[in-house]
């Protein structure tokens, strides 16, 4: 899914996200022929200013893209460009989202979508960590920021049910699985009780 992907909000030149942008209005193949120059682009961003945090999340959104890429749209890619483009991973796009609200922590838009890329992993407490700060920020950063949030209300109601984040140091190490969550409660963080 790339809703939201390569915003850039206000713009900022040489960060991706025109072309990025431009990439999503197109069809399948003229937005695989773009990957490699939205990718070029955005690196060259990066190396130019390191300190763009939208660079970062169009970046981010890059490699989720390719790196989950189904079937059809991998034959496509060797049909348009000779191969998937090398080095996406979905790591790499968690990476560089975390990277983005390094750089911009109350940026709503980066929550939103490293919470929808931790969801696709099946990352659930990462995902719901992610997504409840999306929800929780301010609407400060952009003016799609409600918009942001409405998104991450509806990704938090399809997670599973009955995992809460557990946090040593400030680091998500996993989930619990809480009593009132078994019997289909709310979820509460607890200290202790069984790893999911």
């Amino acid at each position: 899914d790339a809703r939201g992907h390569g915003e850039s909000d206000p713009a900022r030149p040489g960060d991706g996200g025109a072309l990025g942008r431009q990439a999503l209005k197109e069809g399948p193949k003229s937005r695989l022929a773009l990957a490699p120059e939205v990718k070029s682009e955005t690196d060259r961003a990066i190396a130019l200013d390191p300190t763009i945090g939208r660079a970062w999340h169009v970046r981010a959104a890059w490699n989720r893209k390719i790196a989950s890429l189904n079937t059809i749209e991998r034959m496509a890619a060797n049909t348009v460009l000779g191969g998937v483009p090398k080095g996406a991973s979905m790591e790499n796009a968690v990476a560089d989202f975390q990277k983005a609200i390094e750089l911009e922590p109350n940026y709503v838009n980066h929550h939103l979508e490293l919470g929808r890329t931790c969801m696709q992993m099946k990352r659930w407490p990462e995902a719901r960590a992610e997504l409840d700060k999306a929800v929780s920020l301010p609407r400060t950063t952009s003016t799609r920021d409600a918009h942001y949030q409405q998104e991450a209300r509806e990704l938090l109601a399809k997670l599973p049910k009955g995992w809460a984040p557990v946090a040593v140091g400030g680091i998500i190490l996993g989930g619990v699985r809480t009593p009132l969550a078994k019997a289909g409660g709310p979820c509460k963080r607890t200290p202790v009780y069984e790893l999911g």
